[in-house]
């Protein structure tokens, strides 16, 4: 009996989505033996598995006895925790026909956790109306579309370059923005902040862009395709704004126009790869990407009191409430 070992588990973390190369070692991993007679295996089957908390790895391939690759599974509980617990990784070596070998399991308490990657740039970091435009809509993909979106997308190979390692698919490449000024915005009301002693701190007129997006999904699976395309057509039919925090006032919330510049539409494939591709084209206008300071503070007065006046080019209105 030759019993497995698990000595070290690379990386020890990953996204809560699952679907990234883990590389295990240790020792006794079952390889494929191919047949005395007959043709054998083009892909030679895996005679391990190996779970994560549980859940089967979506791909496992044995390079040696003392290496596995494994693709791990997404998160299996409640993926929407602030933290993890780590995870149990457990190596059962299988037969000839899949089942397990009993006795040839190992198991490595607490080796892999996963995590999510903040989109939230740290507090004392300022955040760019470009950063949380994106931010906004990179979390309305994930929540709508898929968990594995972001602001690019890669393909893994091993260490020597040769080997082609399972990538992270389906994904979604959300490339942009593209600014353009908006025609619109200056149509906006000035906004007015109340304060306690009864003045009202006024802020002129955001300046106005909007932004274009181009979501692009990517799959080497048919069905998998069609329902990305399924997915961002419905993406400006249940979202007729792109709602988001609000500088001014404290407490605020924007609500920016998201419109669909095109319908989703099929790529073909990627060179000699059985990856094709989807997309479509968003905009969101309206985005307030200046605010200047408060341009005045008002007083007390007996009667309301309607003033102009120019603030470094911009026309500002400063009300009076008593």
């Amino acid at each position: 009996m030759a019993v497995p070992t698990i000595i070290a588990v690379t990386p020890s973390t990953g996204p809560a989505a699952g679907r990234n190369v883990v590389k295990i070692t240790g020792t006794n991993f079952r390889l494929y033996t191919p047949p005395a007679y007959g043709p054998a295996h083009s892909a030679a089957p895996s005679r391990v598995r190996v779970t994560f908390a549980g859940s089967d790895a979506l791909a496992v391939s044995a390079i040696s006895s003392t290496e596995l690759d494994a693709v791990a599974p997404e998160y299996p509980g409640d993926a929407e925790l602030a933290s993890f617990p780590a995870s149990t990784i457990v190596v059962q070596n299988l037969d000839d026909n899949g089942s397990p070998i009993a006795g040839e399991l190992a198991s490595l308490a607490t080796a892999y956790t996963y995590t999510r990657e903040a989109l939230r740039l740290p507090a004392q970091v300022p955040e760019s109306p470009y950063v949380r435009v994106t931010r906004t809509l990179l979390q309305l993909v994930k929540r709508q579309v898929l968990l594995s979106a972001g602001p690019h997308v890669h393909t893994d190979y091993s260490a020597d370059g040769i080997a082609l390692t399972p990538a992270a698919l389906p994904s979604v490449h959300v490339v942009g923005p593209d600014v353009e000024p908006d025609a619109y915005g200056w149509e906006n009301e000035p906004v007015e902040e109340p304060q306690l002693d009864g003045s009202v701190l006024v802020y002129p007129n955001p300046m106005m862009h909007q932004f274009g997006y181009d979501l692009v999904g990517y799959s080497d699976s048919w069905p998998e395709l069609l329902s990305l395309q399924a997915a961002f057509r419905k993406i400006p039919w249940n979202n007729a704004w792109l709602v988001m925090a609000g500088d001014v006032p404290a407490g605020s919330a924007l609500r920016m126009p998201l419109l669909a510049r095109t319908d989703p539409t099929l790529g073909t494939g990627i060179g000699n790869a059985n990856l094709r591709t989807c997309a479509i084209s968003l905009v969101i206008t309206r985005v307030p990407i200046l605010y200047l300071p408060p341009s005045y503070r008002t007083r007390r007065v007996e009667s309301a009191e309607l003033q102009t006046q120019k603030y470094n080019g911009t026309l500002v209105e400063v009300k009076n409430l008593w």
